[in-house]
């Protein structure tokens, strides 16, 4: 099957907001195997709108839009698809008392405007969004007339463009109706089913050199394998008649994965890395801070955006100068008379940066009272190439004392991704030697 995501709303058009639920939606229909051959992207323009689903329809089995669905006037994905169908809109009732009771619950008064959401285009179904106003709208649609290597129907689905909504809703309704639906109009009784596999320490050419073979389009199951942000992902993907089935079939290619890649992989489906350190902190019932120069608050906020950090996590500073350390560390005396801060790192040596970076260390496990410590330092000077950046993992010892573990990594790479990099390598440092 062949599916159309249609992203709608001025705000994507324009730049404004970055478009994710594309790429989101796109991930998810190839798990159920629905290839997501087009992505299209229209403003909040009824005429435009229902010139993009008309050209959908002609070419994809499965149409997947976002946006458009709000209270306000140009909320308009309503009515494109009720124009597109020829059908009038009709008040859904049950969509209208799940509005009204949202507002209730949140103890707000609703505005006659809201009314507007609980209208579905005839034939249609309402699909009930659990934590917000805006209803989806599903329907299944049989084509006039025939066409090459499409299916007798097509379905247009539309969700709201607020991503944590758009996902619930999918999770909650549509990806289990999406999926009958898929095996009834091809006849297939398979599932579909992927397993991602998550490593950090090698680049993707490094990856694939020490998994010969494996990335082969006529392999299976087959396999995958992305780079984002230096994290290194391999997709396992399987089809059989039934879900365990497919999870049979992917275990030994997993294993292989694993014992090629060992101590590289950190973790599979959504994990983060800062997920499998508040995992670890959870199971040593210890917890941790931060203190981070050149990241600017990367790793705090990975951490603290984490839902497992809430025990683990205590806190971070972020500095941006040698003054603004100083003043950090004031309180600390002791700290500050045992280790002089640089005043300008244009001239320090690696020997004075790593210093600084053990420094921060220290100041956040006294500062927190944490048991571990995480320190990203500053970045050289100019951005000059090749010089160290230093990262620390402090670990306050049973008998009192502290201990600090640092290590190097030379300054490179493209400036977009480099705080990401540094962030992911502190957080590895942590994994590996915790």
């Amino acid at each position: 099957m062949i599916a159309e995501i249609l992203s709608i709303g001025d705000e994507l058009t324009c730049g404004k907001i970055l478009d994710t639920n594309s790429q989101w939606l796109a991930r998810e229909l190839s798990d159920l195997g629905i290839r997501g051959l087009y992505h299209t992207t229209v403003g909040d323009d009824l005429d435009a709108t229902i010139a993009v689903l008309r050209i959908a329809t002609q070419r994809a089995d499965v149409i997947i839009a976002t946006g458009g669905l709000g209270p306000t006037a140009d909320d308009l994905t309503r009515e494109s698809i009720a124009a597109l169908l020829g059908v009038p809109l009709e008040q859904n009732a049950d969509a209208l008392e799940s509005i009204k009771a949202l507002f209730r619950k949140r103890g707000r008064e609703m505005t006659s405007n809201n009314e507007k959401q609980a209208f579905i285009p005839q034939g249609g179904k309402a699909i009930r969004n659990p934590n917000g106003t805006a209803p989806g709208v599903d329907v299944t649609v049989a084509r006039k007339n025939s066409h090459e290597n499409l299916m007798s129907h097509y379905r247009i689905i539309a969700l709201p463009g607020v991503p944590a909504e758009m996902k619930e809703m999918w999770h909650e309704t549509v990806r289990g109706e999406l999926e009958a639906f898929c095996r009834k109009m091809t006849g297939r009784n398979v599932v579909i089913r992927s397993r991602s596999i998550h490593s950090f320490g090698a680049g993707e050419s490094q990856v694939e050199t020490m998994l010969p073979d494996i990335v082969n389009r006529t392999r299976f199951p087959l396999v995958g394998i992305t780079a984002d942000r230096a994290t290194i992902t391999l997709r396992i993907q399987a089809e059989a008649p039934t879900e365990e089935e497919c999870f049979e079939q992917m275990e030994p290619t997993a294993k292989l994965i694993y014992d090629k890649l060992g101590p590289l992989i950190y973790g599979e489906a959504d994990q983060t890395l800062a997920d499998v350190v508040c995992e670890i902190l959870q199971q040593q019932k210890k917890t941790i801070a931060v203190m981070e120069w050149g990241t600017r608050g990367l790793l705090d906020d990975a951490l603290a955006s984490s839902p497992l950090a809430l025990e683990a996590f205590l806190g971070g500073l972020i500095v941006r100068s040698a003054a603004a350390l100083k003043n950090a560390i004031r309180f600390s005396s002791e700290l500050a008379e045992k280790q002089e801060i640089p005043h300008d790192f244009s001239e320090t040596t690696p020997e004075q940066n790593e210093q600084v970076v053990a420094l921060m260390c220290r100041h956040a496990l006294k500062m927190f009272n944490a048991d571990y410590s995480l320190a990203i330092g500053p970045y050289p000077d100019s951005g000059k190439n090749g010089v160290p950046v230093f990262i620390a993992l402090g670990i306050s010892e049973q008998n009192g004392t502290t201990r600090v573990i640092t290590e190097s990594h030379p300054y490179g790479g493209h400036p977009a991704l480099i705080d990401d990099l540094y962030m992911k390598r502190t957080l590895n440092l942590f994994r590996l030697k915790s």
